[in-house]
Order: structure tokens, then C-alpha cells, then sequence
């Protein structure tokens, strides 16, 4: 709870610790790896079919990380389980301190001006985009990528836990890397940056927690 507070309540104390935007350095930066913008150039695939599609696989990025920690639940993999949260939590705060040094709020509002093709979905675009709206007040969450770097670093988990596991949800994963440029959530160098930040986090945390671990009380019984 103390994780999801400080991330809804980012946009009330964020503008007055750093009031500058870098929407359009990251924009530039995109031009220069790729040279394009990548929502705008994106735009020749949108359909109303597709654009329900990316946004339903956008919202499956949620529940995701539920899936390898409950299947460590079952197993009463305790270390693995309590290493595994452990991974997630690093990579959330590291993402979240970025924000304050590094505050853009998406090619939404800021290549508004560049975008032709509304993202106009069948049955789900609408609703979806709404909760997400309503549920991330904060806006400048976008560098890095936490939608990246906690998704790798649950594919990371998942690996640990069940190969079979991490191959059936190896095409979910792509297809969510590609949703973050396609509903224009993210540039693509947040999903560098993310993934970036997910081999730093998963690995700085694994070493610290096989280290340490045994010097503090376990929040779990012993296997």
C-alpha cells in the first residue's frame, strides 16, 4: 500500500522538486536512434481492431507478476518467493527516484500535434484508457519505463520458476513492449531505459538478498 501511495501521490509533490519537462529531448532521442518518431511512424498499422488489442494487452501487464510469485506461493518456495518481491521492489523505487530527476509525460500531449491517426478501439480502447486515466493521476511517469523494467524483471522470476511458464508468456511480453509505443504511453528510449533498469535491479537485488537475507527475520516460514 505504501508503494501505491507514493506513486498516485506523485504528481502533487514532483513539479516542485524538478519543474523542468524532457518530453522532447526524449522525443529527440528517438528521432536520433531511429529516425523516426515511433508513435508517429506506428500510425500506418492503427486499426480499430488492433488499437482493442494493444490495449487490452497493455492492462494484461498488471496481473502479470501475480502469476510466477503465486506459483512460488503454492510450491512454499519461501527464499525464492521473499528474494522474488524483493527483485520487484527495487526495480519500482529505482524507476520511481528516476522520475524525479527525469519528469515527461508521454508522445500523448507531447507529439499531439504530430499525430494523425485517432486510437479509436472497438469495444475495450475507450474503457481501458479511462481506468488507467483515473488510476495514474501522475503523469510523469514515463522515463524509464516501469512497464518495462517490471516486466522483464517478472519474465526474469518467471525463468527461475517455470520454463514452460516463461515461454507461454514470452509472446505476451513482446506483444506489451509493443502496446508502450502503439497507445503512445512511451517513448522508445523509456523502454531501453527500462530494460536497462531491470537487468540492474534484478541483478544488484539477487546479490543483496542472497547475501543479507539470513541476517534479518523472515517474513516467511522456513521450507
Amino acid at each position: 500500500w505504501f508503494m501505491f501511495l507514493v506513486f498516485e501521490t506523485f504528481f502533487m509533490y514532483l513539479p516542485y522538486f524538478n519543474h523542468n519537462r524532457y518530453d522532447m529531448l526524449l522525443a529527440n532521442i528517438d528521432v536520433w536512434l531511429l529516425g523516426v518518431y515511433p508513435t508517429v511512424w506506428m500510425e500506418q498499422w492503427v486499426r480499430p481492431w488492433l488499437t482493442d488489442v494493444m490495449y487490452v494487452v497493455y492492462f494484461l501487464y498488471f496481473p502479470l507478476p501475480f502469476l510466477p510469485l503465486l506459483t512460488l506461493y503454492k510450491r512454499g518456495k519461501w527464499f525464492q518467493l521473499e528474494g522474488a518481491f524483493f527483485s520487484l521492489l527495487v526495480c519500482y523505487y529505482g524507476g520511481y527516484t528516476t522520475y524525479f530527476f527525469v519528469p515527461a509525460m508521454s508522445p500523448i500531449y507531447s507529439l499531439e500535434s504530430m499525430h494523425r491517426v485517432p486510437l479509436e478501439g472497438v469495444y475495450f480502447s475507450e474503457p481501458i484508457r479511462g481506468l488507467i486515466d483515473f488510476l495514474e493521476p501522475n503523469k510523469l511517469d514515463v522515463f524509464p519505463s516501469l512497464h518495462t523494467g517490471i516486466l522483464l524483471t517478472t519474465m526474469a522470476i518467471t525463468w527461475g520458476v517455470s520454463r514452460r511458464m516463461f515461454v507461454w508468456l514470452l509472446p505476451l511480453a513482446a506483444a506489451i513492449l509493443v502496446s508502450l509505443v502503439y497507445c503512445r504511453y512511451h517513448y522508445f528510449i523509456d523502454i531501453v531505459a527500462g530494460a536497462a533498469l531491470s537487468a540492474a535491479s534484478y541483478l544488484i537485488s539477487q546479490h543483496l538478498y542472497r547475501r543479507y537475507s539470513t541476517k534479518f527475520v523472515p517474513h516467511f516460514p522456513a521450507e
